[in-house]
This record gives structure tokens, C-alpha cells and sequence, in this order.
């Protein structure tokens, strides 16, 4: 008889579940999850051996009995996931620190297990208990139910592994982030403009948008894909597809993973069909480890609109200036050249139309807020200073007087605006208040002055905030990707000689915000912690070099091995740390900095090895420039 799938299917979930099962009962001090898994593959492996029994006898007595449709999936699916841990799990019979790092990559795997294992529990007990009429019912919906969702599980797992693929980095994080900046009603200039109203019009049109670095343009940017979203994708025959290229993602930025994210969006948003999901698939798992090239993701956008039966496309790609590597720039605008006039492409940038660049029937526009926009922006930040807003309680005239110093002395620019406004709300008293708006820079070097007077500001406050305040600036410049909030204030908290993780050293979120000046930010859901700029990145760039910086990476490798030396990393899961992410981290048993520690320690301690060589070999240049200056004294006999 088969109630949940055939005997030997059955015999052969056994066999591999039961090699799971003594992994899990092998291993010490396992992440909670493998006990977990254990616990849920035992109780199933007895539930199995009885319905073995079971359905053996009653085959034999009454013959084959019909069994539920999709139920072999259901067991075969369980199988392939079991294999998958058995095979993982058996790299790891070595224990030594890498395993406690690879449960990081199976944390995922373990879960899912976990999942359908307890399903089939359920499932199993409820054929064992009922009788066997009511039960095979039951049953046969149960697995119905679970089939579909294994079914679109699975469709909804390949395309996960196809945009993994083809599309390592996403924006759609990125874009609701930004989206969050703006205020209400801004940028209807633009969005009315002549530019680009013919651009939206157009058959693959070009529209170049330069402004000032901080003029706002990522942000109007996120507003023109809502925009184009809300005015024109009620047509399916409409494509809508975005990049926000960013400096502190270097690495990530080739042009092939750009044009794959492209294809992405436009794939997903068309709805593929299952069999079109298959094909695709079948494609990657032919050549797995293969990095997608430039041309051929190229053609599969080609494919994609042609197709795809779209008839219109849009392309927003913002600050394509930040896209450091010429080379890899160039490939990816030759490529979205070739896609057009089935494109029409929109680009942000500080810079103007470069003549070298080959893109079809552009129009250009300077974007340059307007006054309005700008104290839209300065009154909305007034009414969430509960300080400032009192204060125009006071003097009613004092907003006018802030709308006016801080829109004349911004030239344009909204990140302006953001720090001296950041500046005036810090203002203990009123008086303080006006003082402020005396000092607010203003001249040919405005923005480099503003960072001067920010530092000058950091610098001001007392040794221990100043000391906090400049070690999250150096952690930003030097760390080797962008750190969470819980990440880097786990990394502040340890000192030498730490023998244990103690959260009650662990700062707050608003330490960072309070004590920065303005010039470093929290992105909402992500918790990334990152500079307020990308010319702020620029302007820490060259104090690298200066005595506040010059240690960076030491500081960073020594917090990584007093980190991963500790005795005990566990934090409560409810605790602060927990708390003040969105996200959990990757080992749960682990405080958020662990990892970054294990695999970046490395880094750090050779690129301070450099600085320490580099400075000892000037101290020794000194000090045979000062030798040489000592006046040799002549001997006569």
C-alpha cells in the first residue's frame, strides 16, 4: 500500500535520514538549529519505520491501495533536501574554526529540513492515528495542499537561483531607502519639464541629468522611477527596469552584473510562465559556475523586450559617475547603446554630456532645486526638531531667518541643507541657535568647508564622544564592505584584554547619529551604516593619510582578534543588540560582528603591516636627511 509514497521511496528516505541523525547526534556545541533538526529527523525516522511496517502488511493483505496524488514529490523533495545536509555535513566531521564559520552557509538548508520534516511528522502521525479510510483522505488533501506549495516553492526557488545568477547585486533595497528622503510635492519641475516630457515621449531617447554633487539628484531619481511606474506600467506592453550605482560597491559594480540586474527586473516583472522558468533554468544548471558575459546578457535583455512583446522601456540609471572603473563604464554604456531604440535611458550624473559617449537622440538638463523644493525640505526637518521647532515658537521669525541663511549658503544643494541643519538642531539655546547660522560656511569652496567645520564641531565635543565620533568615521573609510549598525558597534564595544562579549558596553544608534555631524547616516530597514555623501567618502579619502586615520586598519584588526579570541560571543535574543536590527544576523548564537571578524582579519592586518613599513621607512629617511645635515669635522695629524 502507498498512503504517502511507495516502500522503497520510503526505505530510502530512512537510509539518508538516518546518516542526518547521527551527524546531529555527533556534534558538540552545534548552533541550536542542528539539535533542532535532529530531534525533528529522529522522531520522523521512527514515524517512517512504522509506516514501512504498516503498509507492507497491508499490501500484502489487501493489495496496492490508491494513494494521494503528488505524494512521491512530497518524499522525494525531503530526500534531495536530507542529501543535500547528509553531503554538507560531512564536510564539517572536522572540528575545527571553519566549520563554526560554514554553519553561516547552512542556516538556510537546516531550516528548510527542519520545515518539511515537521510536516511529514504531522502528516505521518495523522495516518497512524485515524483510521485508515478517514486518514487516506486527510491525508490525500494535506499532501495536495503541500505539493502546490512545494510546487510553487520550487518554481519560486529556481528563479531565485536564476537571479542569483544572472543578477548578484539588487536595487530595490536601495531604492526604497532613498525613496524615503523625499518629501512630498518635490521635484514636480522636473517631472513637468520639457526635457522630460520629450524624453518619456520618445522612441529610445537619451536624457542626461548633471547637477552639483548633494543637488538631490539620487533622490529624484527614485522619484522618476515612481513616476514612470505609476503613469505607465498599467500597460503590460511596458518595461520599467533601475541601477543605483554607488561608490562604496566597487567591487560589485562590472558591467555584466549591471546589465544582469537589468534583466532581472525585466524578467520578473513580465511574469514568466513555469515553462519559461524552466527553461532558463535548465540553462544555468548547465554551466553553474560559469560567470554570465557582457554580450550575452546583453541579448538576453534584446530577447527579453522583443519577445517579451514589450513596447516600451525605461532605464534609469543614477550617478554613473560613481561607476569608478572606465573600462567596465564604458562596456556597460556601449551595451545600453545597442539596446537602443528599443530603451529609452535616463542617467544621473555630476558631470555633462561627455562627447566621447555614444548614446542615441539625447537631450540634456541641469537639475538645480528649486527654492520651493528647498524649503519644503528645510521646514519638513524643522518640525522633526522638536528643539528647533520651539524655538520658532518662541520667535516666529526665526524660521524665515533659517529658510533664507541656509537656502543662500547651500548653492543648490539638498546635502548641504541636511548638515547645517543637522548643525543648527544640535544648538543648546537660542542664542546658540543664531550663532550657528553666522558660522554656517559659505564661499568658492563651500562643501570642503562645511566638512572642515563639521570635523571642527566633532573635535569640540568632550575626549570620549570625540574619541567614539571619529572612530565610526574611520571604521566607514576603512572597513571592506559597508557594516551593519549591529556589526559595527559590537566591533566598538571590545577593548584588550575582553574575555567575554558584554552588551552593556554596545552603543546606540543614536550615539551615531548625535555625535557625527551630520556626516554619517543609518539607512532605515538595512541598518547599513555609511557616510551622508559620496563626497564625503572623497573628502575622508585624503585624510587617510593623517595622524585622526593613519591606523585605521590596525584599529579594525586589533577589534577583530580580541573579537574572535573572546570566550563566549552568545547575546540574548531579545537583548539590545538584537533589538537594534531589522535583520537577523547570520549565527544567531553569535554576536553580528563575528563574521565579518573571521573573514576580514586578514585584510586589515596586512594593509596595516604596509602603513607601519611605509611610516618606518620614512622615520628612517628623516632621520638620514638630519644626519647628513651635521657638518663633518676635519681631522689633521
Amino acid at each position: 500500500m502507498e498512503v504517502v509514497s511507495s516502500v522503497t521511496a520510503i526505505i530510502e528516505l530512512i537510509a539518508v535520514t538516518a546518516k542526518v541523525v547521527n551527524y546531529c547526534s555527533q556534534v558538540a556545541d552545534a548552533p541550536k538549529k542542528v539539535d533542532k533538526l535532529g530531534r525533528e529527523a529522529s522522531m520522523m525516522l521512527q514515524l517512517l519505520y512504522q509506516v514501512k511496517i504498516a503498509t507492507t502488511a497491508r499490501r500484502e493483505d489487501d493489495g496496492a491501495l490508491e494513494h494521494p496524488s503528488g505524494s512521491d514529490d512530497l518524499v522525494r523533495g525531503l530526500q534531495l533536501c536530507m542529501v543535500n545536509l547528509s553531503q554538507q555535513f560531512e564536510k564539517l566531521r572536522a572540528r575545527d574554526f571553519k566549520s563554526r564559520i560554514r554553519f553561516t552557509f547552512m542556516e538556510k538548508d537546516i531550516e528548510k529540513a527542519i520545515e518539511r520534516a515537521s510536516r511529514m511528522n504531522s502528516i505521518l502521525n495523522s495516518w497512524l492515528t485515524l483510521d485508515i479510510k478517514r486518514a487516506t483522505k486527510a491525508i490525500g488533501d494535506d499532501v495536495r495542499v503541500i505539493h502546490n506549495q512545494a510546487k510553487e516553492e520550487m518554481i519560486n526557488g529556481k528563479i531565485c537561483q536564476i537571479m542569483k545568477h544572472y543578477s548578484p547585486v539588487s536595487f530595490s533595497e536601495k531604492h526604497r531607502a532613498v525613496l524615503q528622503q523625499r518629501q512630498d510635492g518635490t521635484g514636480r519641475w522636473f517631472l513637468n519639464s520639457e526635457e522630460f516630457r520629450g524624453w518619456m515621449d520618445s522612441a529610445g531617447g537619451t536624457l542626461w541629468c548633471s547637477g552639483a554633487p548633494g543637488a538631490g539628484k539620487t533622490v529624484m531619481a527614485s522619484a522618476i522611477v515612481e513616476h514612470i511606474r505609476e503613469e505607465v506600467l498599467g500597460n503590460e506592453q511596458n518595461g520599467l527596469a533601475f541601477l543605483y550605482c554607488d561608490y562604496r560597491h566597487r567591487q560589485d559594480q562590472k558591467a555584466w552584473t549591471l546589465l544582469g540586474d537589468l534583466w532581472a527586473q525585466l524578467f520578473r516583472g513580465r511574469g514568466p510562465s513555469v515553462t519559461k522558468v524552466e527553461q532558463v533554468f535548465e540553462e544555468v544548471m548547465a554551466h553553474p559556475n560559469s560567470t554570465p558575459t557582457r554580450s550575452h546578457i546583453t541579448n538576453l535583455i534584446r530577447n527579453e523586450i522583443t519577445n517579451g512583446g514589450l513596447d516600451k522601456v525605461y532605464i534609469v540609471v543614477d550617478a554613473l559617475d560613481e561607476f569608478s572603473d572606465e573600462d567596465e563604464r564604458s562596456l556597460f554604456i556601449d551595451s545600453l547603446h545597442s539596446l537602443q531604440p528599443l530603451v529609452n535611458v535616463l542617467v544621473t550624473s555630476r558631470t555633462i554630456y561627455p562627447d566621447d559617449y555614444c548614446f542615441s537622440n539625447v537631450r540634456s538638463i541641469q537639475f538645480t532645486p528649486t527654492a520651493e523644493d528647498m524649503s519644503s525640505y528645510i521646514r519638513s526637518r524643522i518640525r522633526e526638531s522638536k528643539k528647533l521647532a520651539s524655538y520658532i515658537k518662541r520667535r516666529r521669525e526665526l524660521e524665515e531667518e533659517i529658510l533664507g541663511v541656509v537656502i543662500e549658503r547651500a548653492h543648490g544643494m539638498f546635502l548641504l541643507c541636511r548638515i547645517h541643519l543637522d548643525s543648527l538642531s544640535k544648538a543648546i539655546t537660542l542664542r546658540d541657535v543664531k550663532r550657528e547660522l553666522e558660522r554656517i560656511p559659505q564661499g568658492e569652496n563651500i562643501l570642503k568647508d562645511t566638512y572642515d567645520y563639521a570635523m571642527e564641531r566633532i573635535r569640540d565635543q568632550g575626549r570620549r564622544i570625540k574619541s567614539f565620533a571619529l572612530q565610526v568615521i574611520c571604521w566607514i573609510l576603512f572597513a571592506r564592505r559597508p557594516l551593519k549598525l549591529a556589526e559595527l558597534l559590537c566591533g566598538l564595544s571590545v577593548s584588550p584584554g575582553d574575555v567575554e562579549l558584554d552588551e552593556d558596553a554596545v552603543g546606540e544608534e543614536s550615539d551615531i547619529t548625535n555625535y557625527c555631524a551630520g556626516l554619517v547616516v543609518v539607512e532605515g530597514k538595512s541598518k547599513t551604516v555609511r557616510f551622508v555623501h559620496y563626497t564625503t567618502q572623497e573628502y575622508f579619502n585624503m585624510l587617510k593619510g593623517t595622524d585622526e586615520f593613519v591606523h585605521g586598519h590596525g584599529d579594525i584588526a586589533l577589534s577583530c582578534i580580541i573579537f574572535l579570541g573572546l570566550d563566549s560571543l552568545s547575546l540574548p535574543k531579545d537583548g539590545h543588540v538584537a533589538q537594534m536590527s531589522t535583520l537577523r544576523w547570520p549565527l544567531q548564537e553569535e554576536a553580528p560582528f563575528f563574521v565579518y571578524a573571521a573573514l576580514n582579519f586578514g585584510y586589515h592586518y596586512s594593509n596595516a603591516r604596509k602603513v607601519s613599513c611605509s611610516q618606518n621607512s620614512k622615520t628612517l629617511r628623516d632621520r638620514r636627511r638630519s644626519t647628513s645635515r651635521i657638518p663633518r669635522v676635519s681631522r689633521t695629524r
